[in-house]
Protein backbone atom coordinates (compact mmCIF):
# COMPACT_ATOMS: atom_id res chain seq x y z
CA UNK A 1 0.00 0.00 0.00
CA UNK A 2 3.08 2.40 1.35
CA UNK A 3 4.38 1.79 -2.34
CA UNK A 4 1.26 2.33 -4.21
CA UNK A 5 0.82 5.74 -2.15
CA UNK A 6 4.73 6.54 -3.11
CA UNK A 7 4.02 5.44 -6.81
CA UNK A 8 1.11 8.09 -6.98
CA UNK A 9 2.46 10.52 -5.36
CA UNK A 10 5.61 10.83 -7.54
CA UNK A 11 3.41 10.40 -10.88
CA UNK A 12 0.86 13.26 -9.74
CA UNK A 13 4.35 15.48 -8.63
CA UNK A 14 6.00 14.92 -12.15
CA UNK A 15 2.28 15.51 -14.05
CA UNK A 16 2.68 19.01 -12.19
CA UNK A 17 6.15 19.66 -13.47
CA UNK A 18 5.48 19.20 -16.96
CA UNK A 19 2.79 20.91 -16.79
CA UNK A 20 3.75 24.24 -15.33
CA UNK A 21 6.03 25.96 -18.08
CA UNK A 22 8.03 28.06 -16.45
CA UNK A 23 8.78 30.03 -19.51
CA UNK A 24 8.19 34.00 -19.42
CA UNK A 25 4.85 34.92 -21.00
CA UNK A 26 4.97 38.47 -21.99
CA UNK A 27 1.54 38.39 -24.12
CA UNK A 28 -0.31 36.40 -21.59
CA UNK A 29 1.23 38.55 -18.36
CA UNK A 30 0.21 41.59 -20.48
CA UNK A 31 -3.16 40.55 -20.82
CA UNK A 32 -3.32 39.67 -16.82
CA UNK A 33 -1.83 42.85 -16.06
CA UNK A 34 -4.59 44.93 -18.36
CA UNK A 35 -7.51 43.18 -16.76
CA UNK A 36 -6.35 43.68 -13.31
CA UNK A 37 -5.08 47.27 -13.65
CA UNK A 38 -6.56 49.31 -16.45
CA UNK A 39 -10.05 51.14 -15.40
CA UNK A 40 -11.25 53.15 -17.92
CA UNK A 41 -10.60 52.53 -21.95
CA UNK A 42 -11.96 53.31 -25.37
CA UNK A 43 -11.44 51.84 -29.05
CA UNK A 44 -12.56 50.85 -32.27
CA UNK A 45 -13.67 47.61 -32.64
CA UNK A 46 -14.17 45.11 -35.40
CA UNK A 47 -16.26 41.78 -34.43
CA UNK A 48 -16.04 38.65 -36.90
CA UNK A 49 -18.74 35.87 -36.58
CA UNK A 50 -17.57 32.99 -37.77
CA UNK A 51 -19.36 29.27 -39.25
CA UNK A 52 -18.28 26.24 -37.99
CA UNK A 53 -15.67 25.43 -40.84
CA UNK A 54 -14.16 29.29 -39.64
CA UNK A 55 -15.75 30.87 -42.47
CA UNK A 56 -17.09 34.51 -41.94
CA UNK A 57 -20.82 34.94 -41.58
CA UNK A 58 -20.93 38.98 -40.22
CA UNK A 59 -18.68 40.98 -39.25
CA UNK A 60 -20.21 44.34 -37.19
CA UNK A 61 -17.91 47.56 -36.12
CA UNK A 62 -18.11 50.38 -33.60
CA UNK A 63 -16.93 52.00 -30.83
CA UNK A 64 -17.15 51.72 -27.05
CA UNK A 65 -15.88 53.01 -24.11
CA UNK A 66 -15.89 51.19 -20.61
CA UNK A 67 -15.64 52.63 -17.07
CA UNK A 68 -14.76 49.82 -14.78
CA UNK A 69 -16.58 48.31 -12.64
CA UNK A 70 -19.66 47.60 -14.98
CA UNK A 71 -20.17 50.93 -16.80
CA UNK A 72 -20.17 51.07 -20.62
CA UNK A 73 -20.98 51.82 -23.93
CA UNK A 74 -21.13 49.86 -26.95
CA UNK A 75 -21.85 51.97 -30.31
CA UNK A 76 -22.00 49.67 -33.13
CA UNK A 77 -22.18 51.22 -36.62
CA UNK A 78 -22.17 48.27 -39.06
CA UNK A 79 -24.04 46.23 -40.12
CA UNK A 80 -26.49 47.70 -37.75
CA UNK A 81 -26.31 50.63 -35.44
CA UNK A 82 -27.23 49.75 -32.44
CA UNK A 83 -26.09 50.97 -28.98
CA UNK A 84 -25.80 48.75 -25.33
CA UNK A 85 -25.36 51.03 -22.24
CA UNK A 86 -24.86 50.03 -18.68
CA UNK A 87 -24.63 52.13 -15.50
CA UNK A 88 -23.46 49.46 -13.25
CA UNK A 89 -26.50 48.30 -11.94
CA UNK A 90 -29.05 48.27 -15.68
CA UNK A 91 -28.36 47.55 -19.70
CA UNK A 92 -30.21 49.05 -22.34
CA UNK A 93 -29.60 47.43 -25.63
CA UNK A 94 -31.41 50.39 -28.50
CA UNK A 95 -31.65 49.54 -31.83
CA UNK A 96 -31.54 52.70 -33.95
CA UNK A 97 -33.29 51.02 -36.94
CA UNK A 98 -36.16 49.67 -35.02
CA UNK A 99 -36.28 52.74 -32.55
CA UNK A 100 -36.69 50.16 -30.00
CA UNK A 101 -34.81 49.82 -26.41
CA UNK A 102 -34.61 46.53 -24.11
CA UNK A 103 -33.87 47.38 -20.67
CA UNK A 104 -32.45 44.40 -18.19
CA UNK A 105 -30.55 44.08 -14.61
CA UNK A 106 -27.08 43.94 -15.34
CA UNK A 107 -26.49 40.87 -12.93
CA UNK A 108 -26.41 38.08 -14.97
CA UNK A 109 -26.84 39.55 -18.18
CA UNK A 110 -23.25 39.44 -19.16
CA UNK A 111 -22.21 35.67 -17.82
CA UNK A 112 -19.34 34.58 -19.11
CA UNK A 113 -18.60 36.72 -21.34
CA UNK A 114 -15.56 38.82 -22.86
CA UNK A 115 -17.90 41.81 -22.02
CA UNK A 116 -18.47 40.95 -18.64
CA UNK A 117 -14.23 40.49 -18.57
CA UNK A 118 -13.68 43.51 -20.02
CA UNK A 119 -16.93 45.57 -17.64
CA UNK A 120 -16.28 44.17 -14.34
CA UNK A 121 -13.68 43.02 -12.54
CA UNK A 122 -13.78 39.35 -13.12
CA UNK A 123 -11.04 36.63 -12.72
CA UNK A 124 -9.38 35.89 -16.69
CA UNK A 125 -8.25 32.81 -15.36
CA UNK A 126 -11.77 31.62 -14.47
CA UNK A 127 -13.58 32.10 -17.26
CA UNK A 128 -10.84 31.78 -19.76
CA UNK A 129 -7.87 29.42 -21.11
CA UNK A 130 -5.32 31.81 -21.95
CA UNK A 131 -2.45 30.32 -23.86
CA UNK A 132 0.69 31.99 -25.06
CA UNK A 133 1.29 31.55 -28.74
CA UNK A 134 4.31 32.77 -31.02
CA UNK A 135 5.19 36.21 -31.11
CA UNK A 136 4.58 37.90 -34.87
CA UNK A 137 6.08 41.22 -35.75
CA UNK A 138 6.21 42.50 -31.73
CA UNK A 139 3.16 41.79 -31.54
CA UNK A 140 2.37 38.76 -28.53
CA UNK A 141 -1.00 36.72 -29.48
CA UNK A 142 -2.57 35.04 -26.86
CA UNK A 143 -5.46 32.33 -27.47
Amino acid sequence: MNRFLILLTMLLLSANAIAADPSPKPGVDSLRRFFNEVNSFSARFTQVVLDENKNPIQESSGTLWIERPNKFRWNYDTPYKQQIVADGKRIWVYDVGLQQVTVRSLNGSLGDTPAMLLAGKGRLDDSFAIKALDSEDNIEWVR
